[in-house]
């Protein structure tokens, strides 16, 4: 470790070992003296990049508090891998991952972006690198190729599945057996409920049963529908264009419910299918004379990502 690189460790109540961040100063240091370096840090130096890291003892949401992500630094986590993981349903114990946020931003309320990112779920490691090409910021995994699908994983950032796609489900309220043609995703009544994918909106009503409902349309053959909902956003109208992750609603219990969830149904033209078995192609990678100067990209921000932190101990029941 070298004069000038500041070091910061975060600890959870238990005294877990739960995250760190490395600070790197920025070019405009010069050679100052480290005293100089931390008297000016406060006015006028800042770190070019701050990194953090986290093991999922519980949640990922607690795991990156606890390190010291923000909200808004959470919710663009989630974003940039909405495609390959629902965070509130594939993350569990013992998963872990770790980023770096650029800090030369201006203003203090805007929020950091993150320049690298990479999360390991069950062993298996999804990474994600920022590229600016022109007026587009896009992140790419390592090879270049694209994040996105056509559509995201999850209409909500944070929920958990209470009830799957089924043929055959014994209803709560009705007390009958009867096809489940769709994923319940159980979250707080109020949670924004998101647009899976980009398209025009059929509908916006109360439909009996399904109570407060949207229905996007995605082009001639995809539809989602979600239902339940508590309300719908307030620019919401029949016939607009929405895009992928626009707020369209929110989560509520409206219609035959037994408690605030969202209802979610995908259709392949005439067909219900389950949402969460569907893999799409991915969408436009880095282009080819781009490349070259992608990797350089890569093999810098992959070098400033901080160490993985320790497992958690899961225990075996």
């Amino acid at each position: 470790m070298r004069v000038g690189l500041y070091l910061i460790l975060s600890f959870a109540a238990v005294l877990e070992w739960c995250a760190l961040a490395f600070m790197w100063p920025t070019p405009s240091d010069g050679v100052a003296s480290a005293k100089e370096r931390v008297g000016a840090a406060t006015q006028q130096v800042r770190p070019a990049t701050t990194a953090y890291a986290g093991t999922v003892h519980s949640d990922i949401w607690s795991s990156a508090k606890a390190a010291g992500l923000g909200a808004e630094e959470q919710a663009q986590l989630a974003d940039i891998f909405a495609w390959q993981l629902d965070f509130s349903r594939d993350l569990q114990p013992g998963d872990r991952w770790r980023l770096t946020l650029d800090e030369r931003v201006p203003g203090p309320k805007r929020p950091r972006a993150i320049l690298a990112a990479e999360v390991e779920q069950g062993g298996v490691i999804f990474q994600a690198v920022r590229f600016v090409s022109g007026t587009s910021t896009r992140y790419f995994a390592t090879d270049g190729s694209s994040l996105e699908r056509q559509f995201l994983h999850s209409p909500l950032y944070q929920s958990h599945v209470t009830s799957a796609f089924a043929r055959h489900r014994f209803h709560p309220i009705l007390k009958v057996s009867l096809p489940h043609l769709g994923v319940d995703y159980g979250a707080p009544h109020g949670t924004p409920v998101l647009a899976a994918g980009a398209g025009i909106v059929l509908a916006a009503s109360f439909q009996g049963g399904a109570g407060k409902t949207v229905v996007i349309s995605h082009g001639h053959r995809y539809q989602t529908r979600y239902k339940h909902l508590s309300r719908f956003a307030r620019y919401l109208k029949v016939g607009q264009r929405v895009k992928m992750g626009d707020i369209i609603a929110f989560v509520g219990a409206t219609g035959l419910a037994t408690g605030p969830h969202l209802h979610y149904e995908f259709y392949d033209g005439a067909h219900v299918i389950n949402p969460q078995a569907i893999a799409f192609p991915a969408t436009r990678a880095v282009a080819a004379d781009e490349q070259a100067a992608f990797q350089k990209i890569v093999a810098k921000e992959q070098a400033n990502l901080p160490p993985w932190t320790p497992r958690a101990e899961v225990a075996v029941q």
